[in-house]
């Protein structure tokens, strides 16, 4: 699983936060939520992190309120105090609010930069001396009326009517309430609330909230595309780890292919790009070799069957962690119902079926999209370097000639980029310290380089450290995997 302290480096003041506070807004953030994957926080908190359009996106949800420990209040207050993670470019607290019935109806969405504060224990007061907490996100450019709220745990119910509008009476400008603002929400920090109207604080309806609540979807959408980031925004690192959630992909149309001759036009135009990808993807089991060539054939195969059998008009192939998507949109057919009469695509489904220990065929039929979904599964023993390179980097702690080095050993493979460290008495000592995981540890090692001399040294450092394991030799050099 990714840890976000491994991703400070790539996406500190870069991403959104998006924080919510019960199951109902957290499945209409999870929904909005594109390639996400689950991303630990702490020892027992766990979030989501994914794309959001191009905006990537950290969705924390607790419980109501800030009084619990598992709250999203205290959740949010101990992420953002914690200097080891990476803060957030925006912070945004989504869900559902109660409204002032003079200035909102029942499914309004208010968009506050600005809150009143004042937590009190028990509703049997108005507060005297509130605090105006400010965001310095600036959201002209989205709304005229931007909301004010009032922000406090206690809940305002319909047995507290009228303590609520003496509240509403004393501050007539405030558009409605909610519950986490003020403890997590600092003053002059880049935060927004957006939140449905669900009620006027005269009752608690859970089925009101499920049908206000997908108002807020569009609204975030349109904010995250809207807001415009300059172009020392999108760095090399933020860029990397983007496309590592979208997966690389690519695009067969059935209208840029000679459909006399198509499997030579797939060959020609698509079988590096597959086979480049196909590439990307390591094992320690040597049969994995053998599955890959099966691979070059039935992809291409699939794509071939989808165009002149399906009548499918576009074709889109997505590798991804730890599968590969073939996506159609021509006729309903599954492809595990293949017969031997099929052909050449019946052979390798045949073929792959002898290695399910690796690899797996899944087939299903997406009626909303009227879609067809080929995917193909690979065991853990199979490791992307994309995703070793978010998931499992080795980080080198010290100087020296045998440096200090902490990785991961839950990770079935590990990645360490030593394009920086091309002295040769630095190579020489990291060789060592790497070869000593290898041998303590059945791994694969993803050795980014600097050009192919500094390869040439390391595989020569790595020579001479392993023969001191003639028995294991081969099958260690075999682990050692170097690219630019």
């Amino acid at each position: 699983m990714i840890s976000i302290k491994d991703l400070k480096h790539r996406i500190n003041n870069r991403y959104i936060l998006i924080l919510t506070s019960n199951t109902n807004e957290k499945n209409i953030i999870d929904k909005l939520i594109q390639k996400k994957y689950t991303i630990s926080i702490s020892n027992n908190i766990n979030g989501k992190i994914g794309l959001i359009g191009e905006d990537i996106v950290l969705h924390l949800s607790g419980d109501l309120g800030i009084s619990k420990q598992n709250s999203v209040g205290q959740i949010a207050i101990a992420f953002l105090g914690n200097d080891d993670n990476p803060k957030p470019f925006l912070t945004i607290l989504a869900g559902v609010c109660w409204g002032n019935s003079k200035l909102t109806k029942i499914g309004d969405v208010l968009i506050s930069n600005s809150m009143l504060s004042c937590n009190i224990k028990k509703m049997d007061r108005t507060p005297v001396k509130p605090k105006m907490i400010n965001s310095c996100f600036d959201i002209s450019y989205l709304t005229d009326d931007p909301a004010t709220l009032f922000s406090q745990e206690t809940y305002v119910s319909d047995s507290d009517e009228i303590i609520r509008n003496e509240l509403l009476s004393k501050f007539e400008f405030l558009h409605g309430g909610e519950m986490e603002g003020f403890y997590c929400l600092k003053d002059n920090t880049p935060w927004l609330i957006i939140k449905v109207v669900a009620d006027y604080g005269d009752k608690l309806d859970r089925e009101k909230q499920v049908e206000v609540l997908p108002n807020i979807s569009p609204v975030i959408f349109d904010l995250l595309s809207a807001h415009l980031k300059d172009d020392e925004f999108y760095t090399e690192d933020l860029i990397e780890f983007r496309n590592f959630l979208y997966g690389n992909k690519l695009n067969i149309s059935r209208d840029g292919n000679n459909l006399d001759n198509i499997q030579i036009n797939l060959i020609e135009k698509y079988s590096a790009l597959i086979d480049h990808n196909l590439d990307n993807y390591k094992s320690l089991d040597h049969r994995f070799y053998d599955v890959k060539k099966i691979l070059e054939s039935f992809i291409l195969e699939v794509c071939s069957n989808s165009i002149s059998h399906g009548r499918a008009s576009d074709i889109k192939i997505e590798f991804l962690r730890n599968e590969i998507k073939i996506i159609d949109n021509g006729n309903v057919f599954d492809i595990n119902q293949l017969s031997e009469e099929n052909g050449g695509c019946t052979t390798d489904l045949f073929a792959l079926r002898e290695y399910t220990d690796l690899v797996t065929i899944q087939s299903k039929r997406n009626t909303g999209t009227q879609t067809n979904i080929y995917k193909i599964v690979f065991s853990d023993i199979i490791r992307s370097i994309v995703a070793t390179k978010i998931e499992c980097p080795i980080s080198i702690l010290s100087f020296g000639r045998f440096p200090d080095l902490s990785y991961d050993e839950g990770c079935s493979a590990f990645y360490i980029d030593l394009t920086k460290r091309f002295m040769t008495s630095m190579l020489e000592g990291l060789s060592h310290q790497i070869s000593d995981i290898l041998i303590k540890n059945n791994k694969l090692a993803f050795i980014k380089v600097k050009n192919d001399r500094q390869s040439s040294l390391l595989k020569e450092f790595f020579h001479y450290r392993l023969l001191s394991e003639p028995e294991n030799y081969k099958e260690l050099m075999s682990r050692l995997h170097f690219f630019e």
